[in-house]
């Protein structure tokens, strides 16, 4: 983690990083539940209720396609300590 830490906080423990592939589903699972009806996603999935499985799959494969051009885009994680550790 330190070779791609970007920030971090040692009151709170919080630390942002650059993304790596191992963050590809818990990406995918914060776009997905937080960004399901945002009018772009109703343009670009609107059978994501019906075909959940698809949605999920092309969702993943923007966010690797977004990883894989680190030149043009710019993705980070906020990774917070465990609790209790």
């Amino acid at each position: 983690m330190a070779g791609n830490l970007v920030s971090s906080s040692p009151r709170t423990g919080l630390a942002i990083r650059a993304a790596t592939e191992a963050d590809l589903e818990e990406i995918t699972r914060v776009h997905v539940e937080g960004f399901t009806e945002e009018p772009q996603v109703h343009y670009c999935y609107p059978l994501r209720h019906q075909y959940p499985e698809d949605y999920w799959e092309w969702t993943k494969r923007e966010y690797i396609d977004y990883l894989n051009q680190p030149e043009k885009y710019l993705v980070h994680v906020l990774v917070s300590p465990q609790a209790g550790g």
